[in-house]
């Protein structure tokens, strides 16, 4: 890979554009070259320039790659074309504020990626591929980048130098071997971690607890035979069970039939109390079959009605509507008048309308161009004033520069002296400097000197102090020995270790005696509670079952009356039909006509029309709905009643099976109880909890003294452990004591000699601190200045404030002549603006004062045409006048026909309404005559008389609802005698037991309690065989993962042994052992075009040490550290470049940039590392030599010299020999 050119703008201190050709001259005369300039002018910054171009990174600034662009600029850029598989390459990323503003927010970066010959783009659209793209083409990624082509030969001079911790850390930098460190630490852990799992599963298989194959096989013998007893059992609950039920169903039959037997006397009493209200119900029933004919008749009767009103209305309307017809008319005709009159004013207007809309265009246009002149005219008198006062104020500022210029020179003169304080401020800080660190070596070797003293003082007091704890140590261990003896005695008085040893024997029994114990108080209570829950549910049960059989019966009741109900509704909906029919013609029967026949019926009787129909629809519709109401509310009760039986029915079977839990739960507190009394010594009553909890207190006291004696026997035998272990602490602090005093008389004999050495260092300090007084002295004295180190600040203050405004008074005089010049020639602008402009604007005054006059000849003409009058209103006015005739004309043409429509409607009705008239008429007396008739042959002579029988409709309802009723009820409560006299025979029939229900009660609670703890049994022990079946498959599983889990471990066990370390040093020192051995074979290879006399050996005892051999010496092997500074150069950069070709890899590298190490070589040195590089660049290469040594402009030819500029910004120009190119 080689670098051909860079380009960028606005990168760091180089603000502007900026371009270097590698591939063109002087660059490919020379391969070597050297980048140069002060420290902070930017040469690093085109080292920048090449990484961020290719990988959008820059060394300096990790991620935060914006930070390289200049400040105070909106974009930036950086361009590399670059060679490699013999093709060139061209690279760009560039970054850019928002909206083009230097304080506009960062945008996000872009990268482009082309070919040189073609400018075909190529790695995709997004700054991921593109950079994938440019490692693929250069082989390299940014990290191998950095060490291949951008070399810091400093590492390496570091690493020469460091120890092996940091030696260690240093290549891990340069080589990028930290992956192994990971992979050391990574292996570690995880063979931690496999082998926690590994116990973990041991763990879990060992608290695994099985049952024997005996004791399995006992549990299955057990749970057959607890089966075979439930079977027995169960036959005969059942059997019990059946005849308790059987005795209570006969006493309930019995029950029912004496309750029976009552409403029915009473329902038949009923029906004779209501017989009058019944009779009047049959004979209005028996009238309702002529209430149809009698509706017809009332409908046709108000049809003549109606259509006699009609016709009446209709002939008064006709004399009104001829009349509106005939005056319509007559406004039609003068409509049309008018529209000839307006219409003949605009054709005559029309001709003067358009002279005067010309003239009025020729005025508009004229007033513009009036304007126009007259505002230049005026912008050009404010022009010319404008230019005077700028002419005042240049002359006014030229004067004030010349005299400042003045008053700058004549200063300069006066303080010609301060011209050589640039230089002496720089020699001063420097005295400064020495004479404080000569002040603060004196101030520090005098508080090490007091400090020594003290410290001497210390260490006597101490070893007598020491001296003193010796003799306390010694007493302190006869005191204890006696304390011993003491103690010993007191314990062989209290007991021996057999009496202690019972006495913890019997305390550890007592805790499971009191748990127990304390158990069996629980169940006893338990007992006693869940007697008394027992109580409250078979009278809760007695209760629910008493209210089921109430409810049952209101439900039947329901049941017929719904039924009932609906039947008569039925009728009410038939009822209100037959009212709709009739209203149907009402509309008809408003036009009968009194002796005109009816149009449907022919009949010339109308009376319903005469009134005598009464409208009884909304009376049938109103029973109907409150039929309906009715209906639905026993619908709705008929629903809750079932729901409520149906949850009575839930409650008492819910109740049952509490009771059923609860006589188990009973059984299995008993059977707890009496298990546990088997294991106490003094068996207890389950029905005297009073008993058991006097026996807890009891043993819980003998406990209490129990632990007492245990406590205070073990508390003599610790004091006796605790004077033991203090004895041997004591006899450990006097030997540490003697020691300590040993070691702190030799401190104090080193502490006199370093008192010897620090009063040598005060003396020579003293004596430079003099001569650096003197030389102070001496150079302040031609700026009048009395040396005093305590004012030494203001001094340096004082003169470089002289020296900044001696400096700023030169660069303002410079400053002043330059705008002098500009000043001048600005004020001979400005004079000759002026003479333009006065031209300028007699020209526009004399254009103004002619576009006047002409305005004025045209307004008098249109004045004397048409006034003051606007034309465009004036023809809208007389347009308006036609437009609203015509509409006029227009709605009174459309109320002429609307008028004749209405008069011709009017006419044809009365014709339609007289033949309706007749024909309903006629129709009114047929039916009237047909039902007179058919009334005679039921005994009625008149159709008052029919009307007379018929009930209200909520009367008939009222009774009609109450016989059925009476009727139903008495129907089914024989009904029900009859069921129930049929049930008690058959259940009487059954004969099931002759014993009664106070009998057989108990027997069945006996039997329900059996197998109740039967049941809890056969399930205590499947529990049992089903929890130790799911433990053997749970330790099958467990022993299968215990397995794979061994050879787990083991493979990690050995990578780690292998590999592995907590802090990752093992796996990356041997991988940079192995690197570091590649690297020296490379190293070498450069090594020998530097020099034949050495050759780098890597230590066969330490992985990261290196040894040279010197082949001038007899190849003798001597560290590194004996290097002089120029050949430690050389062998860092030979490291250096080691390192390139080692993470190139199989990428040829034609470009290399070298960053600093020449400031250290003497002449002879620099001359071999410059042919070496030479000689690598012969070789096709590209060498750069980033250094700031101004001996390099000598000895290389080829130079990209970096200066800086005011404002902070550097330039760039490229040297050759006596050729310069400026960038």
């Amino acid at each position: 890979m080689k670098i051909l050119s860079v380009k960028f703008q606005n990168l760091n201190s180089l603000k502007g554009v900026h371009e270097i050709r590698f591939d063109a001259p002087p660059f490919t005369e020379i391969g070597l070259f050297a980048i140069t300039g002060p420290t902070g002018a930017g040469k690093t910054t085109i080292l920048d320039a090449i990484t961020v171009a290719l990988y959008g990174k820059v060394h300096r600034h990790d991620n935060d790659v914006e930070e390289i662009m200049s400040r105070h600029t909106a974009e930036c850029y950086s361009e590399v074309e670059f060679e490699t598989n013999d093709k060139a390459y061209r690279a760009k990323w560039s970054l850019k504020r928002s909206r083009g503003k230097v304080d506009g927010r960062i945008q996000t970066e872009k990268m482009e990626l082309a070919e040189v010959e073609t400018g075909k783009l190529l790695g995709g659209h997004t700054t991921g591929s593109i950079k994938q793209e440019i490692k693929d083409l250069c082989g390299l990624d940014y990290n191998q980048f950095i060490r291949s082509v951008i070399l810091c030969q400093g590492d390496f001079t570091m690493f020469l130098k460091a120890s092996d911790n940091e030696r260690s850390e240093l290549l891990e930098k340069v080589t990028d071997t930290g992956i192994y460190s990971k992979i050391s630490m990574f292996v570690f852990e995880k063979q931690k971690e496999e082998n926690t799992k590994l116990e973990l599963l041991r763990l879990q298989l060992e608290g695994v607890d099985l049952l024997s194959e005996e004791e399995k096989e006992n549990y299955n013998k057990s749970l057959e035979e607890q089966r075979k007893n439930e079977q027995d059992l169960k036959i005969e609950q059942i059997s019990l069970t059946d005849k308790i039920n059987w005795l209570r169903a006969i006493a309930k039959l019995e029950r029912d039939k004496i309750r029976l037997n009552t409403e029915l006397s009473e329902k038949k009493k009923l029906h004779e109390n209501h017989q009058p209200d019944f009779e009047r119900l049959r004979q209005h029933q028996k009238t309702i079959t002529f209430k149809p004919a009698l509706v017809e008749i009332d409908g046709v009767s108000l049809q003549v009605q109606g259509t006699g009103i009609a016709l009446t209305e209709q002939q008064q309307l006709l004399p009104e509507y001829q009349d509106t017809v005939k005056t319509a008319k007559q406004k039609l005709e003068a409509a049309d008048l008018a529209i000839q009159v307006a219409d003949k004013q605009l054709t005559d207007t029309e001709p003067v309308l358009e002279k005067v809309l010309t003239l009025d265009t020729n005025i508009r246009h004229t007033t513009q161009q009036a304007g126009k002149y007259y505002n230049q005219y005026l912008q050009s008198v404010n022009t010319i004033k404008e230019f005077n006062i700028d002419k005042e104020i240049k002359e006014k500022n030229l004067q004030q520069m010349q005299q400042r210029m003045d008053a700058l020179e004549t200063w300069l003169q006066q303080h010609a002296e301060d011209a050589t304080l640039g230089q002496q401020l720089v020699v001063l800080k420097q005295y400064d400097k020495d004479l404080r660190e000569a002040f603060n070596a004196i101030e520090n070797a005098n508080k090490d000197q007091a400090d020594y003293k003290e410290r001497q003082q210390k260490g006597y007091v101490l070893i007598k102090a020491i001296e003193e704890n010796i003799q306390q140590f010694q007493k302190e261990i006869e005191e204890k020995e006696k304390a011993i003896l003491q103690l010993n005695i007191k314990l062989a008085a209290r007991s021996t270790d057999k009496q202690l040893e019972d006495l913890e024997t019997e305390s550890g029994k007592l805790p499971a005696e009191i748990n127990r114990l304390e158990n069996q108080f629980r169940l006893a209570g338990s007992f006693k509670t869940n007697k008394e829950q027992q109580a409250v549910l078979e009278q809760s049960i007695t209760s629910l079952e008493n209210n089921y059989t109430s409810s049952n019966t209101s439900f039947q009741l329901l049941i017929s009356q719904k039924s009932e109900a609906e039947t008569q509704l039925t009728n009410y909906r038939q009822l209100v039909e037959l009212e709709q029919r009739i209203q149907k013609y009402e509309g008809d029967r408003q036009q009968l006509l009194p002796e005109q026949p009816c149009p449907l019926c022919g009949s010339v009787h109308h009376p319903y029309a005469e009134g005598k129909y009464t409208n009884k629809l909304s009376e049938a519709e109103e029973r109907r709905n409150t039929q309906e109401r009715h209906v639905a509310s026993l619908a709705d009760q008929h629903h809750k009643s079932n729901i409520e039986l149906n949850t009575l029915q839930v409650k008492i079977e819910t109740q049952k099976s509490n009771l059923a839990r609860l006589l188990v739960m009973l059984q299995e507190i008993t059977q707890e109880f009496d298990n546990n009394n088997q294991l106490l010594p003094n068996p207890l009553e389950i029905t005297d909890a009073s008993v058991t909890m006097n026996t807890i207190e009891i043993r819980k006291q003998h406990q209490v003294k129990l632990q007492g004696d245990i406590m205070q026997i073990r508390a003599i035998k610790q004091q006796i452990r605790e004077v033991q272990d203090n004895i041997a602490i004591v006899k450990q602090s006097f030997t540490t004591a003697q020691g300590t005093k040993a070691t702190y008389q030799e401190r104090i004999d080193a502490l006199s000699e370093s008192l010897e050495k620090v009063s040598f260092l005060i003396s020579q300090s003293k004596t430079k601190q003099e001569d650096l007084i003197k030389n102070i002295t001496n150079l302040l004295s031609p700026y009048q200045i009395n040396f005093d180190f305590s004012q030494i600040e203001r001094i340096e203050i004082t003169l470089s404030q002289r020296w900044e405004q001696y400096d700023k008074s030169q660069k303002d005089l410079q400053q002043l002549k330059l705008d002098l010049v500009k000043a001048e020639t600005a004020l001979t602008n400005v004079t000759a603006s002026l003479k333009e402009k006065s031209i300028e604007q007699a020209a526009r005054e004399k254009e103004s004062k002619f576009e006047e006059e002409q305005l004025k000849k045209l307004k008098a003409e249109r004045i004397t045409l048409f006034g003051e009058k606007d034309p465009g209103n004036e023809r809208e006015r007389l347009n308006k006048i036609l437009r609203d005739s015509r509409d006029l004309k227009d709605r009174i043409q459309l109320v002429v026909q609307t008028e004749q429509q209405r008069l011709n409607i009017t006419e044809s009705k009365i014709l339609q309404f007289s033949k309706e008239l007749e024909m309903q008429t006629d129709k009114l007396q047929q039916l009237t005559d047909k039902l007179i008739i058919l009334l005679k042959k039921e005994g009625l002579d008149s159709i008052p008389a029919l009307k007379a029988l018929f009930l209200e409709e909520k009367e008939s309802s009222s009774i009609a609802t109450l016989q059925k009723e009476i009727e139903s009820g008495i129907t089914l409560l024989h009904q029900q005698l009859l069921n129930n006299e049929s049930e008690h025979q058959k259940e009487t029939a059954k004969n099931l037991t002759s014993e009664n229900e106070a009998t057989l009660a108990p027997q069945l609670e006996f039997v329900n309690t059996a197998f109740a703890g039967l049941n809890q049994e056969i399930g205590r022990l499947k529990q049992i065989l089903d929890k130790d079946e799911e433990l053997r498959k749970r330790s099958a599983v467990i022993a299968e993962q215990l397995e794979i889990q061994k050879n787990e471990y083991s493979r990690w066990q050995q990578l780690s042994n292998l590999i592995g370390s907590a802090d990752g040093k093992k796996f990356r020192r041997f991988a940079q052992g192995l690197t570091l051995a590649r690297l020296t074979d490379l190293a070498n290879r450069h090594l020998m075009r530097f020099s034949d006399r050495y050759k780098i050996l890597k230590s066969t005892e330490n992985d990261l040490e290196l040894m040279i051999i010197d082949g001038y010496q007899a190849d003798v092997i001597r560290p590194m550290a004996t290097l002089s500074g120029g050949e430690s150069f050389l062998v860092s950069l030979a490291l250096a470049l080691g390192l390139s070709d080692l993470a190139s890899h199989k990428v040829q590298i034609n470009s290399l940039f070298i960053d600093e190490g020449f400031g250290t070589l003497d002449s002879d040195t620099l001359d071999i590392a410059i042919s070496a590089l030479e000689n690598l660049q012969a070789n096709g290469k590209t060498i750069g030599i980033i250094s700031h040594v101004e001996a390099l402009k000598e000895r290389i030819v080829t130079q990209v010299q970096l200066s800086k500029q005011a404002g902070g910004w550097s330039d760039i120009k490229i040297i050759s020999r006596s050729v310069q190119v400026f960038m």
